[in-house]
């Protein structure tokens, strides 16, 4: 899901000349739409997921029901990477193709593979300051462990992902001016 927000959104304002230049559009819906398409993929894949588990477990856990909620507070993290990435796309144009390998950095940085726990106490540290980790380790907890997730770190990740959001919508709105000039 973090990976196709962030290598698609820095390209979003240069697809569009057309709406940019000529035509009277709100460009804030284009971050929008680029969060909404991966997240139709990404709930595409996570029901293919839910089937794998109910052959392997024979049930669904209970605590599959907290997937949307830790979804959703994971939507303001994305939309404000969105709205960032897709304000600097038009002035600085090696972005996409930095933001390639800086997501695979941070996808191999992530708890993708491997729990926290099995990394050194030393480690964990660091690890925990990747804002993936939250979303990752609490949809593997509601998902294939059957536990409900860290409330309280979700309710924390979904305000400080909130005023992410609000800085990218900002910086959007204030960069905004100048895309006909660039594109």
């Amino acid at each position: 899901l973090f990976a196709e927000v962030a290598n698609r959104s820095p390209g979003l304002i240069l697809e569009q000349p057309n709406l940019v230049k000529k035509v009277v559009f709100p460009l804030q819906v284009l971050p929008w739409s680029a969060v909404l398409g991966a997240y139709f993929h990404a709930l595409s894949s996570l029901f293919v997921l839910m089937l794998v588990v109910l052959w392997f477990k024979g049930a669904l856990p209970l605590t599959v029901f907290a997937v949307p909620i830790i979804l959703l507070a994971f939507l303001p993290f994305l939309l404000g990477v969105a709205f960032i990435l897709s304000a600097l796309g038009p002035y600085l144009r090696d972005i996409a193709q930095a933001m390639g390998m800086l997501v695979s950095l941070i996808m191999f940085l992530s708890p993708v593979f491997y729990p926290v726990q099995a990394l050194p106490k030393h480690l964990q540290f660091w690890l925990h300051l990747n804002p993936l980790t939250p979303i990752i380790e609490n949809l593997r907890l509601s998902l294939l462990s059957g536990h409900w997730p860290a409330w309280d770190w979700l309710f924390i990740y979904f305000v400080l992902s909130s005023l992410l959001l609000l800085l990218g919508a900002y910086c959007f709105n204030y960069l905004c001016r100048g895309f006909a000039d660039v594109v």
